[in-house]
C-alpha cells in the first residue's frame, strides 16, 4: 500500500514509486500515471470491441490463408532468432546460448518445408534462390535432419572417461568417473547471415501471396450476405495470444 509520502495513481491505486520503478519525486507523477491508466483502459475497451466484431472464416480460401500464416510464423521464428544472434546485446550471453538460438532458427526454418496437414506450397526455390543460397538451404535441411531425425545426434559425441590420480603426487588410482560431451560448433559469423537472408526472401514471397489472398477474400465477403456474417458468433481468444488481420500482435 502507498504511504503518505508515496503518491498513488488515482486510477490503479499503485504506488508511483513501484509503478515507475524509480523513487517518487512529486505528486504530479500521479497525474501522469492516471493518464497512462486511462489510455490502457481505452485500449482495452477498443480491443474488447474489436474481438466482439471478429468472426472466423470458413472455406478453401480461409484454409489456405491459415496455412500461409502458419508457414509465415515458422519463417518469422527463424528470422527473429537470427536477428537475435546478430544483435549486439546478445554478445553478453555465452557462446553455448547463441548455438542453441541458432539451432532454434534451423528448426523454425525447416518447418516451413514440412507441410504435414498444411497445404503444400509450390514455391520454386530454384527460381527465387541463387545457386549458393540453394546449396545453403539444402545444408540447413540436412542439419535439421541430423538434429531431429536421430535418437543419437551425429552432431554430438559423448565419451565416458575416468580421471586417474597423479602418480607423481600420490599412489596410482582412479579419482572419479564422468563423461566428456563434444558437440558440433556452428560457424555463426558465416551461417547466421546466410540463413537470415534466405528466410527473409521466402518471407517476402509469402507476405505478397498472403496480401493477394486477403484481398480476394475481402472482395468475396463484401459481395456476400453481410448480415449473416454479423450473426455468426465472435471468435474467442481465451488463453491465446492473437494476431489480427492487420498483423498487429495482441496480448
Amino acid at each position: 500500500m502507498p504511504s503518505c509520502r508515496e503518491p498513488a495513481c488515482t486510477s490503479c491505486s499503485e504506488p508511483l514509486a513501484y509503478r515507475a520503478q524509480v523513487p517518487s519525486e512529486s505528486a504530479a507523477r500521479a497525474t501522469n500515471c492516471q493518464d497512462a491508466c486511462v489510455q490502457d483502459d481505452l485500449d482495452s475497451s477498443q480491443d474488447r470491441r474489436r474481438r466482439e466484431l471478429t468472426r472466423a472464416l470458413q472455406g478453401e480460401a480461409a484454409t489456405l490463408l491459415a496455412d500461409l500464416e502458419s508457414y509465415m510464423s515458422d519463417l518469422r521464428g527463424a528470422v527473429a532468432a537470427c536477428e537475435r544472434i546478430l544483435s549486439p546485446t546478445l554478445n553478453r550471453l555465452d557462446y553455448e546460448t547463441m548455438q542453441m538460438v541458432y539451432e532454434y532458427a534451423i528448426m523454425s526454418y525447416a518447418r516451413f518445408f514440412s507441410s504435414g496437414v498444411r497445404v503444400k506450397l509450390g514455391v520454386d526455390l530454384e527460381a527465387v534462390m541463387s545457386p549458393d543460397a540453394l546449396a545453403f538451404h539444402e545444408h540447413v535441411l540436412q542439419v535439421r535432419n541430423k538434429l531431429l531425425a536421430h535418437a543419437v545426434s551425429p552432431l554430438e559425441t559423448v565419451i565416458p572417461v575416468c580421471v586417474l590420480s597423479d602418480p607423481d603426487k600420490t599412489d596410482m588410482g582412479v579419482e572419479e568417473v564422468g563423461a566428456i560431451h563434444f558437440r558440433a560448433a556452428w560457424n555463426l559469423k558465416r551461417d547466421v547471415p546466410n540463413l537470415l537472408a534466405i528466410a527473409r526472401g521466402l518471407s517476402a514471397i509469402l507476405d505478397e501471396e498472403s496480401r493477394r489472398l486477403k484481398e480476394v477474400i475481402l472482395r468475396e465477403l463484401r459481395r456476400g450476405d453481410i448480415q449473416a456474417i454479423y450473426d455468426e458468433p465472435p471468435i474467442t481468444f481465451s488463453g491465446k495470444r492473437s494476431v489480427d488481420f492487420a498483423g498487429r500482435r495482441r496480448p
